[in-house]
């Protein structure tokens, strides 16, 4: 930071390296270092770290449970770096996860202006927001949009090649699944899930996705649950577990089964 005192991205790393140290006046410091890059990032929006910074610092706030600052960065990330879908996911995620009466319209909102903002040929950018868009879509019970969105994104997946052919598999598949117990039922979810966590594509990139893979584990658990398959959802919770350890969330649910 001294080479680099007007570089937003400097104070960042140093707040990164303090934040993770044992004493208590490093991680002070800490605090006061993301501040200034903070600060530094707001004034740069042509720099092309701010947006990354402001997007850093808005997951920090969120982890803290200070919402209403990691709304406030993440729509300042967006206004610098409107094309950027990681801000408008991570928006649309916290918006959604408020769960105030109009929590799921706006995140919808957030992503349809992500969708208008993001470049039409960059196609894994669009597929992004339009896979959180119907599952959102999906949780309204829109179903006939969000199957509009699913329907292009799997008629282009034979021709996605390499991990990430797998990796956009198990993101459809996740969504697909939620759509399948809502209109469909319990068992067919169960079925599409099942086949997912066993798909030997996926299980290549599985150490590579630990959220997507609990994320699918934890769907496919609570699905077992509903079908009244009580150790089936204790061995899915606990594989859910496996991937993400840190999440309280699932390990109750697990607990409650």
């Amino acid at each position: 930071v001294t080479e680099r005192a007007n570089e937003p991205s400097a104070w960042l790393y140093r707040f990164l390296y303090r934040i993770n140290q044992p004493t208590a006046a490093a991680r002070a410091n800490a605090e006061s270092d993301l501040n200034h890059a903070i600060d530094l990032a707001s004034k740069q929006p042509k720099n092309r770290d701010s947006a990354l910074v402001l997007l850093t610092a808005a997951s920090y706030k969120a982890n803290r449970n200070d919402g209403k600052s990691a709304e406030q960065l993440l729509r300042r990330a967006i206004e610098i770096a409107p094309d950027d879908v990681d801000a408008y996911q991570e928006l649309a995620d916290l918006i959604d996860g408020s769960r105030t009466k109009t929590a799921t319209d706006d995140a919808i909102a957030v992503l349809r202006k992500g969708l208008d903002k993001i470049n039409a040929n960059d196609l894994s950018q669009r597929w992004s927001l339009q896979l959180r868009l119907a599952s959102l879509l999906t949780k309204k019970g829109e179903l006939s949009e969000a199957e509009s969105l699913l329907i292009p994104i799997e008629a282009d997946l034979p021709r996605v090649s390499g991990q990430g052919k797998a990796v956009l598999k198990l993101k459809l598949g996740i969504v697909r699944g939620q759509m399948l117990l809502v209109r469909d039922g319990p068992l067919a979810a169960k079925n599409l899930l099942s086949e997912l966590v066993d798909d030997a594509e996926i299980l290549q990139v599985a150490d590579q996705v630990p959220e997507l893979m609990a994320k699918c584990y934890a769907s496919l658990g609570h699905v077992y649950a509903v079908l009244g398959f009580t150790d089936l959802a204790i061995d899915s919770y606990r594989q859910a577990t496996h991937f993400q350890p840190n999440e309280i969330g699932r390990a109750s649910c697990r607990e409650r089964v």
